[in-house]
């Protein structure tokens, strides 16, 4: 029914899975190995079906109790635009979503409550070179097909250390990416590595990473991700770091960056914040 499910934000970890595509369309990130052992492929409209009838009535899956769909794997909102019509059309067959102008957290949980059977909406990754493709009116058209939130792996607001990781988009790009995503009227969730470029980053990533996203001007709705950076043996990172003499950071010197960040985060209204939390990506488990 699935290929693996490498990683799901720890928000949507009571979503239900569907799998439009397997592995990430960019995969080159010298950090990331959730999914080294696989291409990427896209499923067809009948595939998607076919995977779609599987998940809702296999009785482990429990969909009928879950929240939201996730639409995965890592990059699936990378497809174009006239593709992801189509697939959100054919999610529609299957789920049925909470009106998008229900939108207080009380009006929400009182129409499922009459609605069983319907769910908070549709939740994906996408990397920032991937959504600035999109459109504001994309962006829009998905939101109306009740798209709620996005997550992006910003990492680092560096570019010196975005470029060493061989991440596939610029701060810059990244904080457009998400205005343009809030101007639609949608949710983002923003990850930010703790820890990643060791030593010889840890200065630059603080700061920038600070000013990346409060130019993001998030509020209520959105959340940050604190992750703290997994060096996986093996990996070109390993090897990149080791030939620069970048040493790993230790647990008291992760601990005062990812306080260090999280005391320089901003809202555009301080009455209704983000939320900040840590993701943790060892304990991820579907």
């Amino acid at each position: 029914m699935y290929a693996p499910v490498s990683i799901l934000p720890p928000d949507q970890y009571l979503s239900v899975v569907a799998q439009l595509t397997t592995g990430c369309s960019y995969n080159g990130c010298t950090f990331c190995n959730f999914y080294k052992s696989r291409g990427f492929t896209v499923k067809s409209a009948d595939e998607f079906r076919r995977h779609l009838s599987e998940v809702v009535s296999f009785p482990a899956t429990a969909a009928r109790l879950r929240k939201s769909v996730f639409l995965t794997d890592g990059n699936a909102l990378s497809l174009p635009h006239t593709k992801l019509l189509e697939m959100f059309g054919v999610l529609h067959e299957f789920f049925s979503f909470v009106p998008s102008q229900v939108c207080e957290i009380r009006e929400r949980y009182a129409y499922r409550k009459s609605h069983p059977h319907s769910y908070e909406g549709v939740f994906s990754f996408v990397d920032g070179r991937a959504a600035m493709e999109k459109t504001l009116d994309d962006f829009r058209a998905l939101k109306e097909r009740h798209l709620r939130r996005v997550y992006v792996g910003l990492e680092s607001g560096d570019d010196a250390l975005l470029t060493f990781v061989r991440k596939p988009a610029t701060r810059s790009e990244v904080i457009d990416a998400v205005r343009r995503m809030k101007t639609a009227g949608l949710s983002v969730g923003v990850i930010a590595m703790v820890g990643v470029g060791g030593d010889r980053f840890a200065a630059t990533h603080v700061e920038e990473t600070i000013n990346a996203i409060n130019a993001m001007e998030l509020g209520d709705g959105d959340i940050v991700y604190l992750s703290d950076f997994v060096n996986h043996r093996g990996l070109p990172y390993e090897r990149l770091a080791r030939e620069r003499g970048i040493r790993d950071l230790t647990s008291l010197e992760l601990k005062t960056q990812r306080n260090g960040i999280r005391a320089g985060l901003r809202w555009k209204d301080p009455a209704r914040p983000a939320q900040v939390s840590l993701y943790d990506i060892r304990e991820f488990i579907y």
